[in-house]
């Protein structure tokens, strides 16, 4: 009953997680609490506890602590005995991850058979082993938590798409205007077969013409950002000449004293479609010269990296962002930190990247720079 009363009145997922992690540590007393959440992006459980090796950070959902969790469903002690859904060969794979993290029990968060995460346990810190209550206290926390993250999700979702279904709307009106504009300029061309040659209509045909053009580029280049059904043509690219593409396109004012460095090793060819790729390069480079004030670099690095993947770094020592954007923010539609933005750039590159099976990550610190991830599969 404390559980339901404290975990489902949270409206984050970083609530609801602070809130499931007190609860636990209040009543199990344990040394270590770690915390793994799914991402269907990526499609693995991602730790959200600190404190983790790099190499725990992300499990698979193929790992065999989830088929253990799968064949389980209840709480568990790791070293338990009874544990014959794995082989002895996989449940090397639990243990070195139990050892790494000082862990003896596992509950798995379940909301309708489906695996939220789970959560590891150190031993009591009393010293005392784990008990039947034990199990099932933990159990009935674990699962108010899992519902709760699960009903969280679903609500961003739905509220993610009336944002778009808005926008569609709003967009109906913003074409309403470009309709408008084309026909300023369409009764310029028709005056212009009788006046071209008077002094006075030349003056103010050229000041509308200048006029339509910049409120047509501002609404293009607004709704250019609108995400729309992805078709993705793939074939053998250079991912170096795309990079080569995008730098040559970022049009390097003279207010900012910006210098762009390419680290680009020997790559093999990708399987890729050339023209989304080099957008989303352009776009976070774009980003990056946007996020300078004066003088600054911008670092382009791409290498192969494990599991077959090419890894394309793009670092700037720009103004950078928060923590807190990139949690909550970053790579949602309509959320932007930049003034005039419609915070549609990152997330259509966030989903031509996911469309080609890749990945794309960002660190940040205000003041110090950006860094962004795009890692691609070869």
């Amino acid at each position: 009953m404390e559980a339901i009363e404290r975990i489902s009145t949270k409206s984050s997922i970083d609530e609801a997680i602070k809130t499931f992690a007190e609860m636990v540590s209040e009543t199990m007393e344990p040394k270590q609490i770690y915390l793994w959440l799914y991402d269907p992006v990526s499609q693995n459980y991602l730790s959200v506890s600190k404190g983790i090796a790099e190499e725990s950070r992300r499990i698979n959902k193929s790992h065999p602590l989830i088929k253990l969790i799968k064949g389980s469903k209840e709480p568990f002690l790791i070293n338990g005995p009874g544990q014959k859904v794995v082989s002895a060969e996989e449940y090397k794979g639990i243990e070195s991850l139990a050892s790494k993290t000082a862990a003896v029990l596992c509950s798995p968060l379940l909301a309708d058979d489906e695996i939220i995460g789970f959560i590891l346990l150190g031993e009591d810190i009393t010293g005392e082993s784990y008990g039947h209550d034990d199990f099932q206290l933990l159990k009935a926390i674990s699962t108010q938590a899992a519902v709760q993250i699960k009903n969280i999700r679903l609500i961003n979702e739905l509220m993610s798409i009336k944002e778009i279904e808005a926008f569609g709307r709003m967009s109906s009106f913003i074409m309403h205007d470009l309709k408008n504009l084309t026909n300023s300029l369409s009764l310029v061309s028709q005056n212009a077969k009788h006046n071209i040659n008077n002094p006075e209509f030349q003056q103010d045909a050229i000041k509308t013409i200048d006029a339509t053009v910049k409120r047509m580029q501002m609404l293009i280049n607004r709704l250019s950002a609108v995400p729309k059904g992805l078709e993705i043509k793939k074939r053998s690219t250079d991912i170096k000449g795309l990079i080569g593409n995008a730098i040559k396109k970022i049009a390097l004012s003279g207010a900012n004293n910006v210098s762009i460095v390419e680290e680009i090793d020997n790559l093999p060819q990708i399987s890729v479609d050339p023209h989304a790729i080099e957008m989303v390069f352009l776009n976070i480079l774009k980003n990056a010269y946007e996020a300078i004030d004066r003088d600054g670099k911008i670092i382009v690095h791409a290498a192969l990296v494990d599991n077959g993947n090419v890894c394309v770094t793009i670092s700037d020592n720009g103004g950078g962002m928060s923590k807190g954007f990139i949690e909550k923010e970053l790579f949602k539609p309509f959320k932007t930190a930049k003034n005039g933005g419609l915070g549609m750039g990152l997330f259509q590159c966030k989903t031509v990247v996911e469309a080609h099976g890749g990945s794309i990550e960002v660190e940040s610190e205000v003041g110090k720079g950006t860094v962004f991830r795009v890692k691609l599969p070869v």
